[in-house]
């Protein structure tokens, strides 16, 4: 008899990011944690504190590597991997101020140059990431740190 071992994967936005200046921040380096992001981190790490992890997974940017460093803390001897294709969404917005995003109903999408991503395109970097990680974890739970909306298009996906 044939079973396949299903592979659970815990999917965490990083904490809250510090951003006095209000900025659409997207790829931009050096959005760190605050002090309630740290704490957010803290409460994920908490809810996963005794599930067996198999590996973690984080976007390489500063904040999604703090929250993974702090959930990380309860899971020591667990492989942990920067990983590019759970990064932010790479989009035209980066650096304008959140108002003018707001002004727009926070559409990132619509209207923009040709060479940065749309939804599509980071649900399809990310299925072929995660059909990796499914194949190597095979039966096992998985954390992955990523952003908002590159989680909000996976679960969308997943949920047809």
């Amino acid at each position: 008899m044939f079973m396949s071992q299903s592979t659970r994967i815990s999917l965490i936005r990083h904490g809250h990011v510090h951003n006095p200046d209000l900025l659409i921040y997207g790829r931009l380096p050096g959005f760190g944690l605050s002090a309630l992001g740290q704490q957010q981190a803290r409460a994920a790490a908490e809810f996963l504190r005794d599930k067996p992890l198999g590996a973690f997974f984080s976007s390489p940017l500063l904040r999604a590597r703090q929250t993974a460093a702090i959930v990380r803390a309860y899971h020591d001897g667990v492989p942990f991997h920067i990983a590019e294709p759970i990064n932010e969404v790479d989009f035209f917005f980066e650096g304008q101020p959140m108002r003018d995003m707001a002004a727009r109903n926070w559409d990132l999408y619509t209207g923009v140059p040709e060479g940065y991503e749309q939804p599509g395109d980071v649900v399809a970097r990310v299925r072929q990431f995660l059909a990796r990680v499914r194949a190597n974890y095979a039966g096992q739970t998985i954390a992955l740190v990523s952003h908002g909306d590159v989680i909000a298009f996976t679960t969308l996906w997943t949920f047809g």
